[in-house]
């Protein structure tokens, strides 16, 4: 009997293990195939599918006139909707070959996105990152900019021969897309269609067409003369055919390439050619070649040699960012002209050499080259000079741009006059810089950003301390601002927190907005003008410095004027009596001394052995240095 009932219940498990086969089977086989819906009305395409099957179906065939409504509605079962957000819909393939797009419904993506009459429209499945296979409709006219954006799994697409126009970026980062085929009736295709398409290997072009064919997998206008784009997904070294005059724009956009070859017939590139292409390593540009456009090697990062040719005149925008790998450039004689941020963010440039011909260069050419240790220019060059690796005019009045892999100490040179707009920007590993008496002006942000910067002395000619010229300089412990600056403009040393003491000279007579900012660690100030200089108030100059904690000494007869200034009278006001001492003698191999008092209050921090102002009393002098100490008495 026991037995008998074991035999049951594997009779009845085996049962019910058999129907879940059957049934995962039936399941299976209604996957295999497509739900197909046949739309009498545009915009009805939901009520046809249902709620039931909306989130459940992977393979669709639609039938029959769509709208804008409709397209919505298959961005959601693609995963997708209105904004870009992700959806529970599970559809991998679809089959437009019998539906027709229509003008009308709903906007599909964003609010904005309408439908037109036979167009794929801009960005109409963009995102759809669960998308497979699509055949579109057989009457489709026109593919808008983005349409198949970042659908990364896109692994074939069927474009009827109906489509005369193919938009821009139409299928960037389409990383599963292995070939694609261009039909007869394109007559336009905008720039990098096939951008980022990472495993491309070729295109194809139907012989039929007359504005396009197929090279070596790659696709060229039909005479053969520009080179529209590469299939990014090749891989090694590439030879563009020779009888190609122009590189379109974005034609080798993000390929996968390490060298290409160009022909002598190349004699114009489009704008970012051969941007962000990360395996590139090198490059010869043709002889005929007179510009290089915007961005033409940004973000190549492999990037290791260029050989320009001898006709080049013009680097324009953008043209080498980021090419991390580059350490050395030589710009040949024939350039005149270098545009904005042309090496901004090259990682590894440690050296640029300038040709007898450049007469412009735009701003912010060398930003962000952390290495770059020299900037050289021909002997020969009537605009620009270099002193010691540091760019200049030619007369060597105006200091232009130190590089910022410049390390250590620094003294202006004595021609110079001028220190250019963030001339310093960025000097990370500049310690300090000392000025001679002929630098009468310092542009804005000129030391912007030097974070090693621990002392600056400036000249005594110069009467103005320019908006933000030392901002961002937070490991600044002392500045010496000369004996003849009138005005410390807006925002000179905000951020300098490491700033424990400022002496203002005589002849201060106004100190801006945002002056002295997040100056968190002042401590003292000391204002040699009878004059209190002028500020709207404290929180306006000093904003987060608390002024309770910060002693300002002045004159013994200004105490009151001082006191009675909206701008001083939150700080702690003390009366000195000047003697007008201009210079302590020290030991001969101090440099920068440390003031303090008899309590061991740190009074002044890192003082320029020649720049000592002190009062009638007993101070202790400290070598930063050394350690070493000196008393000094006044009678």
């Amino acid at each position: 009997m026991k037995n008998e009932k074991l035999k049951q219940s594997f009779m009845r498990a085996t049962g019910a293990v058999c129907a879940l086969l059957v049934l995962a089977c039936v399941c299976l086989e209604a996957q295999a195939s497509p739900l197909v819906v046949t739309v009498s009305k545009a915009g009805t395409l939901s009520a046809l599918i249902g709620p039931e099957k909306k989130n459940t179906t992977t393979q669709l065939k639609v039938a029959g006139p769509i709208n804008g409504t409709d397209v919505l509605y298959l961005r959601e079962m693609l995963g997708r909707g209105q904004y870009g957000e992700k959806t529970e819909g599970q559809l991998r393939d679809l089959d437009l070959s019998e539906a027709r797009i229509l003008a009308g419904g709903d906007s599909y993506i964003y609010y904005n996105s309408f439908t037109a009459d036979d167009v794929v429209g801009e960005n109409m499945f963009g995102e759809c990152d669960q998308l497979e296979r699509i055949v579109l409709p057989a009457g489709t006219k026109q593919i808008g900019r983005s349409a198949f954006y970042r659908c990364s799994r896109l692994g074939g697409i069927t474009i009827p021969d109906s489509v005369e126009s193919i938009g821009e970026n139409c299928f960037f980062c389409d990383s599963a897309l292995e070939s694609i085929s261009i039909p007869s009736g394109v007559q336009e295709i905008g720039l990098s269609p096939l951008a980022g398409c990472v495993s491309l290997k070729s295109i194809a072009v139907d012989p039929a067409n007359t504005h396009y064919c197929a090279v070596d997998g790659a696709l060229l206008n039909k005479a053969k003369t520009e080179f529209v784009n590469v299939p990014c997904g090749r891989t090694g070294d590439f030879v563009v055919p020779s009888t190609v005059t122009f590189i379109a724009d974005g034609a080798f956009n993000q390929c996968m390439l390490s060298k290409i070859t160009l022909p002598a017939s190349v004699d114009s590139l489009g704008e970012a050619a051969f941007s962000n292409s990360p395996l590139l390593k090198s490059i010869n540009i043709p002889d005929k070649v007179k510009e290089l456009p915007y961005g033409t090697f940004l973000w190549c990062e492999s990037l290791t040699d260029v050989t320009f040719g001898s006709s080049l005149k013009t680097i324009d925008e953008m043209a080498f960012v980021a090419c991390n790998a580059l350490q050395s450039i030589t710009i040949p004689n024939s350039v005149k002209n270098i545009g904005s941020r042309v090496f901004s963010n090259c990682a590894s440039l440690a050296t640029v050499n300038l040709g007898a011909g450049v007469e412009s260069l735009g701003q912010d050419v060398f930003i962000s080259c952390k290495k770059l240790k020299e900037i050289n220019v021909d002997a020969n060059n009537s605009t620009y000079s270099s002193i010691d690796g540091v760019l200049c005019d030619k007369p060597q009045h105006t200091l232009l741009k130190c590089p910022e892999g410049r390390v250590g100490s620094y003294s202006v040179p004595a021609s110079v006059q001028k220190i250019d707009e963030e001339a310093f920007t960025r000097c990370t590993y500049l310690t300090s810089v000392e000025m001679g008496d002929n630098v009468s002006t310092i542009m804005p942000s000129a030391f912007d950003g030097c974070k090693g910067l621990t002392s600056a002395k400036l000249s005594n000619t110069l009467t103005q301390v320019s908006e933000y010229a030392f901002s961002g300089c937070e490991s600044l412990k002392s500045i010496d601002l000369g004996s003849g600056v009138k005005t410390i403009a807006n925002g000179a040393f905000s951020g300098c927190k490491a700033l424990p003491y400022v002496q203002f000279p005589a002849s201060l007579e106004t100190i801006g907005t945002s002056a002295f900012d997040y100056c968190t660690g002042l401590t003292s100030l000391r204002c040699l003008g009878e004059t209190p200089a002028a500020c709207k108030s404290c929180d306006d100059s000093f904003y987060k410095v608390d002024p309770k904690a910060v002693t300002v000494y002045v004159p013994l007869n200004a105490v009151e004027a001082y006191k009675a200034a909206d701008a001083w009278k939150e700080f702690n006001i003390v009366g000195e009596n000047y003697t007008g001492v201009s210079r302590v003698d020290v030991e001969p191999s101090w440099q920068l001394v440390d003031v303090y008092d008899l309590n061991g209050r740190l009074i002044a921090s890192r003082i320029n052995r020649n720049s000592l102002i002190l009062d009638n009393r007993v101070c202790i002098l400290k070598d930063v240095a050394t350690g070493a100490t000196q008393k000094v008495v006044f009678p």
